[in-house]
């Protein structure tokens, strides 16, 4: 039984790790600069992710409108 719960943890980690990669592609593929792809990755890591634009130019030693222009950058793909 304990046998079996291991199993299936592996076979979970697996195909969680092979959907992150996935994703990590994908997200390779898009127009992004290094910041914006960090942004997908954490919100990849933690579906509840809130990022503001100070807490994104804090993260990443850059200026406020950087910040901006690199969230901005997401709006066409908006849902």
């Amino acid at each position: 039984m304990i046998q079996r719960a291991i199993d299936e943890l592996h076979d979970y980690l697996s195909r969680k790790a092979r959907e992150a990669a996935a994703a990590r592609s994908a997200a390779a593929t898009l127009p992004t600069n290094h910041r914006q792809v960090a942004i997908i990755e954490g919100a990849l890591r933690d579906g509840g992710l809130r990022i503001t634009a100070q807490s994104h130019a804090r993260s990443h030693n850059v200026t406020l409108a950087t910040a901006r222009s690199d969230l901005r950058g997401f709006k066409p793909w908006a849902c």
